[in-house]
């Protein structure tokens, strides 16, 4: 488990990056979904990125990552990630 926030981090390391990736896969299987290559690319791009953002936002940052991800995908990841930290 991440021992501190990870945004109270300057930068984001390839291991907390893992551990974040996996804290969603095992949230993802409690609940019947696949981690997508979608997802992932939402997480890193939310994690990478230091300032708040509205989902909106976010979904230009991915999108230029990959043009196929849809706002609603953004929506919906985005939730999953609350959940993640609520359980």
């Amino acid at each position: 488990m991440l021992h501190k926030r990870i945004d109270d981090h300057s930068v984001i390391s390839p291991d907390m990056l893992r551990e974040a990736q996996e804290i969603l896969r095992q949230h993802l299987k409690r609940v019947g979904l696949k981690q997508t290559e979608q997802r992932n690319t939402i997480l890193r791009s939310f994690l990478e990125t230091r300032e708040h953002l509205s989902t909106e936002e976010l979904h230009r940052l991915v999108k230029k990552k990959d043009a196929r991800i849809g706002v609603t995908t953004v929506y919906r990841t985005l939730k999953l990630l609350a959940e993640c930290g609520s359980g």
